[in-house]
């Protein structure tokens, strides 16, 4: 199995921790009524990947919140995790358009990346948007709840610097991601020593691998 993260499209402004539990049992109280009802799709899932560059830059600061992560039968973590309005998620992006250009290093190419991550958020059902980087922090870490912690930091002072973003998103700088019609054309199995597929990952193209 893959070290995951996930993009959950959901009904309610609740951290995507608590979707996949397999009784109200295993969810804080004050969360019961909420969760009895929330109603959720797995928009996309990333296996060894990091973090997309999009999905960092749909959530802000304000957005997170304490969860009870169930590492496992003996563990539970109380990590910070996003979730916000989609319609927030898109006033974000909109904004973005620059940071998506300085790191594909070509504006034309940039805007191809930026609109993708527009797309993402058309015509989804259901008004919120949750990611669940718990996994990811959890599988790179001694001590997650520390790590948890240094990840929600990097959006207290506004949009997460390109610094952030490249280390998080394990992004290569100063090397071209494919272009969507490169990606189509080109890209016929997964390649981890790909500098340029992984940078097409990263920034959009092929998430789900």
């Amino acid at each position: 199995m893959g070290i995951r993260v996930e993009l959950y499209n959901l009904t309610a402004n609740v951290a995507a921790t608590y979707l996949q539990r397999d009784s109200l049992d295993e969810v804080p109280e004050h969360l019961h009524d909420m969760l009895e009802d929330v109603e959720f799709n797995d928009i996309g899932e990333t296996n060894n990947t990091g973090i997309p560059v999009p999905w960092m830059l749909y959530f802000g600061a304000e957005d997170f919140q304490m969860a009870q992560v169930m590492w496992d039968e003996d563990t539970v973590y109380n990590m910070a995790m996003p979730c916000t309005s989609v319609e927030k998620a898109r006033e974000r992006i909109l904004a973005a358009l620059p940071v998506f250009e300085r790191l594909a290093g070509d504006a034309a190419l940039g805007r191809e990346y930026w609109q993708e991550a527009l797309d993402v958020l058309a015509d989804l059902p259901y008004p919120f948007l949750a990611l669940d980087q718990a996994e990811w922090i959890g599988s790179n870490s001694e001590d997650p709840e520390v790590d948890a912690r240094r990840y929600k930091a990097v959006y207290d002072a506004g949009v997460p610097s390109d610094a952030n973003l490249i280390n998080l998103c394990a992004y290569t700088e100063n090397v071209a991601p494919y272009s969507h019609e490169e990606w189509t054309r080109l890209v016929t199995h997964f390649d981890w020593d790909n500098k340029r597929q992984m940078n097409a990952i990263v920034l959009g193209y092929g998430h789900a691998l």
